[in-house]
C-alpha cells in the first residue's frame, strides 16, 4: 500500500457568544450559516486564535528547543500555521457549518518530516485531547465495492459495515476497539471514539494495521489487487 501522506486532524469549538470579539448588546447570534456569518465569526475570533496560536508556538519552541530557522509562524485572520523542521501544525477557527450558534476549531498536523517527534512526551501534554483522526492518503484508488465484498466474504468476528447505497465510502466498526475505520477511494481514515493525543492516534493507526494483517484478503487488496488507477 503506497502512501502519499499521513496527517492528523482534530476538532473542538464553542459558542459564538463566548468568542472574545463578540460584543453583547452590539452583536447578534447568527440566524444562519452563510458567507457573511463566516466572515463575522472569523473576525470576532481573531483575538482567540492569536492567543492560542501564540501559546502553542511558544510551547513547541521550548519543548523541542527549536532554533529560529527551525520554526516559522504566521497567524492571519482566523488561521494560524506553525511550521517546524519536524511537522506543520495548523489551527483554524470557523463558523460551525452544522450549528449557527457555534464556532469550530480545526487542528491539523501535516507535512510530517520526523514521525518520532509525534511520540515526544512533551508534545502529548501540549496537544492532549486535540486529535481524533489519522487520515492516510494513498497513491492509487481502490474500488470501495471490492473492499466491502472482501470484508463481507471474510466475515471477521465482531465487525459491522456501514455504507451508503452508492458505495462512495465504507465505515468499519469493530467491537472492543477505541477506534473505527473509514475507507474512501483515495484514502483511509482511522477515527478515535474520543479526542486524544498525537501518540494515541499513532497507536490507533498501528492497531489498525495489525487488524488488516489479520485479514489476509483485505491486506492483499490494499497491497495492490483489484486496483483502479
Amino acid at each position: 500500500m503506497k502512501l502519499r501522506s499521513i496527517d492528523l486532524f482534530g476538532r473542538a469549538g464553542g459558542r459564538v457568544r463566548d468568542l472574545s470579539g463578540f460584543r453583547k448588546g452590539v452583536h447578534r447570534i447568527p440566524d444562519s450559516v452563510n458567507e457573511r456569518t463566516r466572515e463575522f465569526v472569523a473576525r470576532i475570533a481573531a483575538e482567540d486564535i492569536t492567543a492560542e496560536a501564540d501559546a502553542l508556538r511558544d510551547q513547541l519552541k521550548k519543548n523541542f528547543h527549536y532554533k529560529r530557522k527551525e520554526l516559522n509562524y504566521a497567524c492571519e485572520g482566523a488561521h494560524a500555521l506553525i511550521s517546524t523542521k519536524d511537522f506543520d501544525l495548523t489551527i483554524t477557527y470557523a463558523h460551525d457549518e452544522d450549528d449557527r450558534q457555534a464556532y469550530s476549531i480545526e487542528y491539523q498536523i501535516t507535512n510530517i518530516h520526523n514521525p518520532e517527534a509525534l511520540r515526544d512526551t512533551g508534545l502529548q501534554a501540549i496537544l492532549f485531547r486535540h486529535f481524533d483522526e489519522v487520515r492516510i492518503t494513498l497513491e492509487a484508488s481502490y474500488r470501495i465495492e471490492d473492499l466491502i465484498d472482501t470484508v463481507e466474504e471474510e466475515d471477521p468476528a465482531n465487525v459491522e459495515l456501514e455504507y451508503p447505497e452508492d458505495c462512495s465510502e465504507v465505515t468499519v466498526l469493530i467491537d472492543g476497539r477505541g477506534w473505527y475505520l473509514r475507507f474512501m477511494p483515495h484514502g483511509i481514515a482511522v477515527l478515535s471514539r474520543s479526542p486524544d493525543s498525537p501518540l494515541q492516534m499513532i497507536n490507533h493507526l498501528q492497531e489498525c494495521q495489525e487488524w488488516v494483517r489479520e485479514n489476509p484478503q483485505l491486506q492483499a487488496l490494499l497491497e495492490g489487487e483489484k486496483r483502479v488507477n
